[in-house]
């Protein structure tokens, strides 16, 4: 690893000042901030004598900008500063293989592997920590570096104003740097092992899911045959029962008719019996004004036995024909409800 050393300006001015500050300037800054927090001493009871200023030193602090991976990582060369990587621990994967090879072979011992092993990896076994010295990660503080870095300026040797001593020096960033690697390679080989429990159980399943299809096929053709032979024996029998059930349709129709025509005849019969009666009865009604003029009394008393023989077969007469009327709806009723 190369190394190139570059010094940051002492002092960046707001982006509000058109004028650079000047060393005069720089130096007032310096000893204005010092005298700020310079204890001026004092007290009531124990009087702190005052701190004095006896010098002001212009030191370099120490950073490391170490490339990787696209990216820039910052290191603090005076070994303060260290970040603290954390993973969660995948649960046994070589475990969960061999017990995935194991049962792979029948489709139930794999489906009770995949049902056994449905929430094998929602939960980690443990986390794992990794520290890694001098690894600047606060992100403010990196942004003001990566902000000043264009304005730095790269020198050679090591600059003339004093530098803090390098507690982390280059072979110290290189351990670092092993440590982070080793904890990327971690985490690959964990996703390499995920992929490959994927992909054999991608493939897997696809076995079995090609298996049930070609078994799916085959009830399929057999259940088509079944169902073929089943529906021509259905239709044949359909048509036995279909014939047997239009001779009987036709056998209840007839009887039905047959009723029907009779109870109609004695209709007809009845209804001409009772147009008779009507004129009848208006001869005896006649009858008996006739007697009466003539002051015969026998036969007004027989015209009156005539009348009233002759009502009471009239109401009998509308009697049954009411009846007949309900045994035709009876009948054809009982004809619609055979058929239906």
């Amino acid at each position: 690893m190369s190394i190139t050393n570059v010094v940051f300006p002492f002092t960046v001015p707001s982006k509000e000042r058109k004028i650079p500050l000047g060393r005069r300037m720089e130096l007032a800054v310096i000893f204005s901030l010092a005298e700020l927090i310079r204890d001026k001493g004092g007290g009531l009871i124990s009087k702190k004598p005052a701190e004095e200023i006896l010098f002001i030193s212009k030191m370099y602090y120490p950073l490391w900008f170490v490339p990787w991976r696209r990216r820039t990582l910052i290191f603090d060369g005076f070994d303060l500063c260290s970040h603290t990587l954390s993973l969660d621990i995948l649960p046994d994967t070589n475990m969960f293989i061999q017990e995935m090879k194991g049962s792979s072979d029948k489709l139930e011992t794999y489906s009770a592997f995949l049902s056994h092993n449905l929430n094998y990896f929602e939960s980690f076994s443990g986390k794992g920590q990794k520290v890694i010295k001098g690894l600047i990660m606060d992100h403010e503080l990196m942004n003001d570096l990566f902000s000043l870095l264009h304005k730095s300026k790269r020198i050679r040797g090591k600059p003339g104003t004093g530098l803090l001593p390098l507690v982390m020096d280059h072979a110290a960033i290189e351990a670092s740097m092993k440590e982070i690697k080793k904890f990327e390679k971690t985490l690959e080989d964990d996703i390499k092992r995920l992929k490959a429990i994927t992909k054999i159980l991608m493939k897997t399943t696809k076995r079995h899911i090609n298996s049930i299809e070609v078994e799916i096929r085959r009830v399929e053709r057999r259940s088509r045959i079944k169902i073929d032979n089943l529906m021509s024996r259905i239709a044949k029998k359909t048509e036995r029962m279909r014939k047997s059930y239009d001779k009987l349709i036709i056998k209840l129709s007839e009887d039905a008719d047959k009723k029907i025509q009779r109870l109609s005849g004695e209709d007809a019969k009845l209804k001409a019996e009772i147009e008779h009666l009507k004129n009848y009865i208006e001869e005896c009604k006649n009858q008996i004004l006739t007697a009466q003029e003539e002051k015969n009394e026998k036969q007004e008393e027989y015209w009156r036995q005539r009348l009233k023989s002759s009502k009471m077969r009239f109401l009998e007469i509308e009697k049954k024909l009411e009846e007949i009327g309900k045994k035709i709806e009876e009948v054809n009723s009982k004809r619609n409800f055979e058929i239906s």
